[in-house]
């Protein structure tokens, strides 16, 4: 601990990575990441965009989502790489591509369901991608900021993120309940 924040590191929000896809391309379904794999193997898509992988959390969820699903592969054929999860809400936004990988959060605020289907994606289909919102407090942070940090981890805040495409923490401390 060298002094720059007081505590560890807590987790206020999990990062939910969403799967869009053109009206009528896989439908809601149970594994959306099958139906993807059929539909690239069948050749019904023929562009399929995600946030850069190198350096965008949500890319490389969802290039980990392809590779748990067996079709990064087929995947890379029609991958377009967007330099953010931003922009690749932009390319499905515009009806640049068929499918695409991103952030629930984004997808709701750009009303993605209205242009086509929207399905989240469980943590489990990214093994060993972390999509944690973490925050740290300050050593010198007063009475306000400390009372804040404190209401992002309470159950009010957690369904304030729900309602806008976050998941909940593993755990949230029962006495910060308001």
């Amino acid at each position: 601990d060298l002094g720059f924040t007081q505590g560890v590191p807590v987790t206020y929000a999990s990062g939910v990575l969403a799967l869009y896809s053109r009206p009528g391309l896989l439908g809601q379904t149970e594994n959306p990441l099958l139906a993807l794999g059929n539909a690239l193997e069948g050749g019904t898509i023929k562009r399929l965009v995600i946030a850069n992988p190198e350096y965008a959390p949500y890319g490389s969820a969802a290039r980990a989502a392809l590779e748990h699903a067996g079709t990064w592969v087929q995947a890379k054929q029609v991958l377009l790489v967007a330099a953010n999860a931003g922009q690749a809400v932009q390319y499905a936004l515009e009806g640049d591509v068929d499918v695409a990988f991103v952030p629930m959060p984004l997808a709701r605020l750009a009303e993605l369901q209205k242009t086509g289907h929207l399905q989240a994606l469980p943590s489990e289909a990214f093994p060993n991608v972390e999509l944690d919102q973490q925050m740290v407090l300050l050593p010198d942070a007063d009475q306000k900021t400390q009372e804040f940090f404190a209401y992002l981890q309470s159950i009010d805040s957690r369904e304030i993120f729900s309602r806008h495409g976050l998941g909940a923490p593993a755990l949230i401390s029962p006495n910060l309940q308001h």
